[in-house]
């Protein structure tokens, strides 16, 4: 081709590129003009696909190229597309529905496309940069540019922030594309996943997905990114991205890392940027917030934990038995089946399997026996009173004098938005108030976050619950263990007891709140203040309490030394988190089909009861079977006459020959009645035979578009209500269960 610039008014020029003939001269009704991309107008169809074309290219190294002759964006046409840095072409070519797409010059039959429904965007989420194209046929296609670097921007403010940055000229990144510049991906009918066509290309797909924080998808693409040879430098700087994610501590993230160590573990040549030793101990801590389908099989887990498990680290030794005992359990029960079943071959081994439990030594105590919070409690001094030395009478004692000398204000009520009624704190904002009780601090002697707050969740006055089953009790025992003790000693053995008996705190006298501002709520007259009602209780009560004086603390909880286990599947059928879809065995032969589905795809005679591939198209009124073959009686060799022919081994030589023959012919015989396309029996060509050929192959090619096309549709109206079911659980499974059913799939699950 030739290129002709020529200048134009305003300081702009044309560019034209003209084909050469034969003669080496130029065809100018041949000329494509360029076309200016970064001017397109947004609302018109050259506005689109340069918005389009810009997601994978800096608009740069876009060239648009458009017929001869063409003026103005409504009659512009553009004839071919060039992407150089790319090496990528497309130009406008008519499909067989009489429609004219941008078709790519170095993947025929594959046109430029926009997304046609949502789990296609659901790929798309992360890939800012990629195109999709579409074939004649309705196969999809998603292409990535392998120049552009994808990295994350970080954000202070967002710790989970997922939004990608491409960098389409990082330094050194492009001379290391010695290949390919972009990556073409296959995707799934069901447009659920694609297919990575190279090492590169999965490594590529990987990045993006663990960038985008879909770690389901990146933990599925770990096996893919396994070799046994040296890596190409585009391999390597891709594989080098993985060290960026140092500050990824998303319980997924662990997952993934131990993935791709067992993928790449056998092969020096990719060596993963992290130490398992580190993450195999949290991704056991994080393995309740992991999603079904990105958690490692029982026996990929057993196998890191024997590699790098021992006892120095947490939980690694009974995680690793837990797993060995509920596999001899699942084996013990099939063998139990299998001893029940008449027709089966082996013998139960008895029993099923139990769980040794190993438990770490409990930490020596860092204070004294007499300091201890949950030593034996004595009650006595609680009803012995002080003496006046002026007056020589019982004034009260030093609990109740400390308990008159505190303030307290009170959380502020929560407002019903819908009534208007004021209520304690609960949900979110229950849960707010405790984060903040806890990171401030509770001291026995502060007016806020002091003995009354504990008073009032104690004796339940103050009714503070995230759930609707929480107890304000629960509450108060742990602020009490982490309250600071100093400046009202005195009130701790009050504490201690509202804390060892719930029933009992029940009964206390409940806090009279006036709130009149910061005040010393308890002044005034002897009986009438909260100190003395609280101790006119306790005299009346601890007198007759049970176990006279003391009270005993709570006896240590002491796990099981064995569990009995249950089989792994049963595991996993209670703990539906655990469950991952099964990967289809396709070398089955033969599959089961559900009753209500068998008479519409199961043909009558005498494949009845039989469901046959491609049923809803009829088959069979497209095959042929031949006439029976006339090859009349078995050839037969005229040696019976001659003299050798009376021996012994003559005669068996003969007799297997005769043999033979018949074999033949019945395979003749069988091969004749073979079912075939029908008109295609081998006969003579003919004008006939072709034009009827012709049409069996037409009519069966426009039955499969339309079969294909129906599923399609099927797949997608039934989808929904699928991940649904399957979100739900069996039908005897409980509303709890079916509520909290959606939390793995939302998850990724």
């Amino acid at each position: 081709d030739q290129l002709q610039i020529s200048k134009a008014g305003g300081g702009c020029a044309v560019v034209r590129r003209v084909p050469l003939g034969a003669d080496g001269a130029p065809v100018g009704s041949a000329g494509r003009t360029l076309v200016g991309a970064a001017y397109a107008a947004k609302d018109t169809a050259l506005g689109r696909l340069v918005a389009t074309l810009s997601r994978a290219e800096d608009l740069s190294h876009v060239l648009l190229w458009s017929a001869e002759g063409a003026r103005g964006e409504s009659s512009l046409s553009v004839e071919r597309v060039e992407l150089p840095r790319l090496r990528l072409a497309f130009e406008a070519r008519r499909w067989r529905d009489g429609k004219t797409r941008l078709t790519s010059v170095e993947h025929p039959g594959l046109a430029l496309g926009m997304p046609s429904c949502e789990r296609l965007n659901g790929l798309l989420r992360g890939m800012p940069h990629a195109l999709v194209l579409f074939s004649e046929d309705g196969d999809t296609f998603l292409l990535l540019s392998a120049l552009a670097k994808p990295c994350r921007l970080h954000d202070p403010a967002e710790a989970l922030n997922t939004q990608l940055l491409v960098a389409r000229s990082a330094p050194g990144w492009e001379e290391a594309m010695t290949g390919v510049r972009h990556y073409l991906y296959p995707v799934h009918p069901s447009r659920t996943y694609m297919t990575p066509p190279s090492l590169s290309a999965a490594i590529a797909l990987l990045v993006l997905r663990w960038l985008a924080r879909d770690y389901a998808s990146a933990f599925a693409l770990c096996a893919a990114c396994a070799t046994d040879t040296p890596p190409t430098p585009e391999e390597a700087q891709l594989w080098a991205l993985l060290s960026d994610f140092e500050d990824d501590y998303e319980p997924g993230s662990h997952a993934v890392r131990l993935k791709l160590w067992l993928a790449t573990r056998n092969g020096a040549e990719l060596h993963c940027p992290w130490e398992v030793r580190e993450q195999l101990p949290l991704y056991l801590a994080k393995l309740a917030y992991i999603a079904a389908d990105c958690q490692l099989s029982a026996a990929e887990e057993m196998l890191i934990l024997r590699a790098v498990g021992d006892e120095s680290m947490p939980g690694a030794a009974n995680r690793l038995a837990f797993l060995e005992t509920a596999l001899r359990a699942e084996s013990a029960d099939n063998a139990s089946a299998d001893a029940a079943n008449p027709f089966g071959g082996r013998v139960s081994e008895g029993g099923g399997a139990t769980l040794q439990c190993r438990y770490p030594k409990p930490p020596k105590p860092m204070v004294s026996e007499s300091d201890n919070f949950d030593t034996r409690l004595e009650h006595t001094h609680l009803l012995e009173g002080i003496i006046d030395k002026i007056t020589d009478k019982i004034r009260g004692n030093a609990w109740q004098t400390r308990m008159g000398s505190l303030t307290y204000t009170r959380p502020e009520p929560e407002k019903d938005k819908n009534t208007g009624n004021t209520h304690d704190p609960s949900g979110l904002a229950a849960m707010g108030l405790l984060t903040q009780w806890m990171q401030q601090g509770v001291k026995l002697d502060s007016d806020h976050k002091g003995f009354w707050l504990l008073y009032e969740l104690f004796t339940g006055s103050l009714n503070v619950r995230i759930l609707m089953d929480d107890s304000s009790h629960n509450f108060g025992a742990i602020l009490l263990r982490v309250a600071g003790k100093s400046g009202a000693d005195e009130l701790l053995p009050l504490m201690r007891l509202l804390e060892l008996d719930p029933q009992f705190a029940q009964e206390f006298p409940k806090y009279k709140h006036v709130k009149k501002g910061g005040f010393s709520v308890f002044k005034g007259k002897a009986g009438k203040g909260m100190p003395e009602e609280v101790g006119v209780f306790l005299r009346e009560r601890l007198q007759f309490f049970r176990q006279g004086m003391v009270f005993n603390p709570p006896s240590l909880y002491r796990p099981p030394i064995e569990v009995r286990m249950l089989p792994m599947r049963e595991l996993r059928h209670l703990h539906r988190t655990w469950l991952t879809p099964h990967l289809l065995d396709r070398d089955r032969p033969t599959w089961s089909v559900p009753a209500n589905f068998r008479d519409t795809i199961a043909p009558s005679g005498d494949h009845a009861g039989k469901a046959i591939v491609l049923s809803p198209i009829g088959p069979l009124n497209y095959i042929a079977r031949g006439a029976n073959s006339q090859l009349g009686e078995c050839p037969t060799l005229a040696l019976g006459r001659h003299p050798a022919a009376n021996a012994v081994v003559a005669r068996k030589m003969l007799s297997r020959l005769a043999e033979d023959a018949a074999w033949l012919r019945d395979q003749a015989a069988s091969e004749a009645r073979a079912p075939h396309l029908a008109g295609f029996d081998g006969a003579a060509p003919s004008q006939a035979s072709f034009a009827q050929q012709e049409s069996v192959l037409n009519r069966l090619v426009g039955a499969l578009d339309k079969l294909h096309a129906d599923d399609l549709a099927a797949f997608e109206a039934e989808l929904p209500q699928v991940l649904q079911l399957a979100s739900q659980g069996p039908p005897n499974a409980p509303e709890s269960e079916r509520r909290g059913g959606g939390g793995p799939r939302a998850g990724g699950g």
